[in-house]
């Protein structure tokens, strides 16, 4: 089935970037575990408690553009009005978080993008 063929079924989705090549970790930091889950189960879990459709990207349509080829890769299949992308390295995001920040956006179309020394 073509995604583009789906209608929207909610105002954002949880889009997780897990397809880095961790370089300055020397391995797959996606799949590193805090206690019993991994980075992007913890991650996973707090978009799907949210109540939003969540969903990991691993491989990038456009390899080698960094976060930003995750970015275009999700946003081809996307069906949402809105899309939150969240770092595979970010275990201590919320569900409560997630809502707010979903909240926040309140579906206006606008979009923003926060990084902090990259």
């Amino acid at each position: 089935m073509n995604p583009r063929s789906l209608p929207h079924t909610s105002p954002l989705e949880v889009v997780i970037l897990a397809g880095g090549a961790s370089a300055r970790m020397g391995r797959d930091k996606s799949r590193l575990r805090l206690g019993r889950w991994t980075l992007v189960g913890i991650l996973r879990r707090a978009g799907r408690a949210a109540g939003f459709r969540t969903r990991v990207v691993r491989r990038d349509r456009v390899p080698g553009c960094g976060p930003l080829g995750g970015v275009w890769t999700a946003l081809q299949s996307s069906r949402t009005a809105g899309t939150l992308f969240l770092g595979c390295d970010m275990p201590f995001v919320t569900p409560r978080l997630i809502r707010l920040v979903a909240r926040a956006a309140g579906g206006g179309g606008g979009g923003c993008l926060f990084s902090r020394g990259a």
